[in-house]
């Protein structure tokens, strides 16, 4: 069908972008899906283009703005009543299917992309989806500078840092009589627990380490049954309290000594007496460094050899610790304590006198 027509008005406009004439790389858009089509324009800030972006609901296809056109499709719009043809400049753009591949090259330019078509051209499920899926995307700028300001908070005492030397833990043993000539006279139980505690303990003997959760600990129950019948049997009782109560110490968070005192010791008197001998005052609060713990652990061992005749079954020893100590670090503490395994099982501690003197535990130490 011819028209005629005199063209009275043409309009050319290169540098903006005049009505675009979709060309679909697939193939040709069906007459009654037209009216389905969502479109919108956007700016490619990774390519520095214009972007064209078309959605069916179900697929989303894309185009860049073409460049360097040596002709430029025309739009004639005839006005049937006066005959004058306008001509318009229009752009012919080729769009084509997002797939898998070019989702996962450049993936956060393109991800951004996909989702901001998805978010405003997708179906109802489509844009659920991304919303979701944005919503649990991480920004590792974001969760380093969390992780940055996390980290400054974080307060290390050097005390904790430093390795601690055999001559060091020497120093956490109470006055020791290397020469004596039987092993009582070794050491001397005021000097780990002081006479008037002792004898508060003692005075409440009847109630300390009879409960039954203390009875199910196969140290305390092996020593219970040792010392029933024992002339000093209060007295050991009470060493046993005070060894229950340094354990419970070693167990608990330092910063919570104060709200969890009453379960060290039911006297609040040996609690306070723990935590003021088996820690230390910092700018920060009471800590409590490795070599504060080990000087626990030491008086512990000595203390329970007191208890137990001199002789200690490591491995039941070890379960009264709730942070197990292991037995190879409980071996170490008490070779300076002066203990050595026994001949018939190595897992038997026994006070044998001479003592060795120090420099010898040093030496065979550094050996190791």
């Amino acid at each position: 069908m011819k028209l005629k027509g005199i063209v009275s008005h043409v309009s050319i406009q290169p540098t903006k972008i005049q009505p675009i004439i979709v060309k679909f790389q697939n193939g040709k858009l069906q007459n009654n899906l037209v009216s389905k089509m969502k479109c919108g324009l956007f700016y490619d800030e990774r390519e520095k283009k214009s972007l064209l972006g078309i959605s069916n609901n179900h697929v989303v296809y894309k185009g860049h703005r073409p460049k360097n056109q040596l002709t430029y499709p025309m739009l004639a719009i005839h006005n049937k009543k006066t005959g004058n043809i306008k001509l318009i400049q229009a752009e012919r753009w080729l769009v084509f299917p997002t797939t898998k591949k070019q989702l996962i090259s450049n993936k956060n330019n393109e991800d951004n992309q996909n989702n901001l078509l998805n978010k405003e051209f997708g179906s109802k499920k489509v844009k659920r989806r991304t919303i979701q899926n944005s919503k649990m995307q991480v920004s590792i700028d974001a969760v380093q500078d969390q992780l940055a300001e996390t980290v400054s908070q974080i307060e290390v005492d050097q005390d904790d840092l430093k390795v601690e030397t055999i001559d060091d833990k020497f120093s956490s043993l109470p006055p020791c009589n290397r020469t004596a000539s039987v092993v009582h006279e070794v050491y001397n139980l005021e000097d780990i627990i002081p006479a008037e505690k002792l004898m508060l303990m003692c005075e409440n003997c009847d109630s300390l380490l009879q409960n039954e959760e203390n009875r199910k600990a196969p140290f305390f129950a092996n020593s219970l049954r040792i010392i029933d019948n024992d002339a000093k049997k209060k007295t050991k009782l009470a060493i046993l309290e005070f060894i229950n109560a340094l354990s419970k110490w070693i167990s608990i968070n330092v910063r919570e000594a104060k709200k969890r005192s009453s379960e060290i010791s039911a006297i609040p008197e040996i609690s306070d007496y723990v935590i003021n001998t088996y820690s230390m005052l910092s700018a920060k609060g009471r800590a409590r460094p490795v070599s504060i713990r080990d000087k626990a652990v030491i008086h512990s061992i000595i203390l329970a050899l007191m208890v137990n005749d001199f002789k200690l079954d490591l491995k039941s020893f070890n379960e009264v610790f709730t942070c197990r100590l292991g037995l190879r670090k409980l071996t170490e503490l008490a070779r300076i304590v002066g203990a050595v395994p026994s001949k018939d099982n190595k897992d038997v501690l026994v006070l044998k006198i001479p003592l060795a003197s120090a420099i010898d535990i040093t030496k065979k130490s550094r050996k190791k």
